[in-house]
């Protein structure tokens, strides 16, 4: 989240620095692939993509999405000979766009996760429950057990 917010800041890069401002978002697009890596070396592997997942997925495509923001203002630069104030609202614009694209991640993200926590804890409240109710009835069914073999043992005796 960070690092894709990160990449945003390259839109304040001078727009006719169009080698720096490419150097730059790819930099931050390796370092964002690297942190990718680093932190699936320390989580299970399972075949599904989890919620974290697709965040980091959608935060890296964000940055993906500077990376061609940035190639397309220099394509108006250099080949369509764009004069300086066409590339500054184009500029503008495209900050604006990915600016609102990162912060709908965001806010999605805050809102699936608080899902998952109230579902998990509603689900883990009902496991729980379920345990419970579980030891309760073996435990009835060890104390049935007991009296009905203390009862035998009774009845065995007096017939004896």
């Amino acid at each position: 989240s960070v690092i894709a917010f990160l990449s945003l800041m390259t839109f304040f890069v001078i727009p006719e620095d169009t080698g720096q401002r490419l150097e730059l978002s790819i930099a931050i697009l390796l370092t964002s692939v690297a942190f990718k890596y680093a932190t699936a070396a320390h989580l299970p592997h399972i075949s599904y993509l989890t919620l974290v997942d697709v965040f980091v997925l959608l935060c890296m495509g964000i940055i993906v999405l500077v990376n061609i923001c940035h190639g397309a203002l220099g394509l108006l630069e250099n080949w369509v000979e764009a004069g300086p104030e066409l590339l500054d609202v184009a500029n503008k614009c495209g900050c604006a766009i990915i600016a609102t694209a990162w912060l709908f991640v965001q806010l999605w993200f805050w809102y699936r996760a608080r899902l998952a926590r109230e579902s998990d804890t509603e689900a883990g409240q009902k496991r729980a429950e379920d345990v419970r109710r579980a030891r309760r009835a073996r435990r009835r069914r060890r104390q049935h057990r007991k009296q009905r073999d203390s009862k035998l043992r009774l009845n065995g005796q007096e017939q004896e």
